[in-house]
């Protein structure tokens, strides 16, 4: 199995840090390992275990490409040891490997920024967001600030 990194750079303003939840549903564009064929805004979630055919594994997703004898899958790995984090507010407009995902068959080759992301301001509110790929900001009742994240993109790299 290939382990492929997400990776997201984003412009924070007065944010603390910004993570996904374990509630997460992941929307990914994957194609199967030639390239030829795309499947896009397919959706993953930690919750979903899926048993694989003759083995004893499983995974949170799984697909048969036309044509294929083995299903293809992927696994979401939420803690990479050492590698994947949350976005820090020092990493603004760095690319931080937030996620991994263990594929078989398959690649991710786009991301969507939606889901359930955490977002600590810089003196310690808590705001939550479901969609990143517009701009995204708040006003911190407490410091008077505005909160924000900003250009949003993401890369999928193989991790060595």
């Amino acid at each position: 199995m290939v382990l492929y990194l997400l990776y997201v750079k984003a412009e924070l303003e007065n944010v603390e840090s910004l993570e996904m939840t374990p509630e997460t549903l992941w929307h990914l564009d994957v194609s199967d390992s030639t390239g030829q064929d795309v499947r896009k805004g397919v959706v993953l979630s930690e919750k979903d275990v899926i048993p694989i055919a003759g083995g004893r594994s499983h995974a949170n997703f799984v697909l048969t490409w036309p044509g294929a004898k083995k299903a293809s899958q992927i696994s979401i790995v939420r803690d990479v040891k050492n590698v994947t984090r949350p976005i820090q507010m020092d990493d603004s407009g760095q690319y931080v490997p937030i996620v991994g995902f263990e594929c078989r068959g398959l690649e991710p080759i786009a991301w969507s920024p939606i889901g359930d992301f955490q977002i600590k301001a810089s003196r310690g509110s808590i705001f939550r967001a479901d969609d990143l790929r517009d701009d995204w900001s708040e006003f911190d009742e407490d410091t008077h600030l505005a909160v924000g994240i900003f250009d949003v993109v993401s890369e999928f790299r193989v991790s060595n």
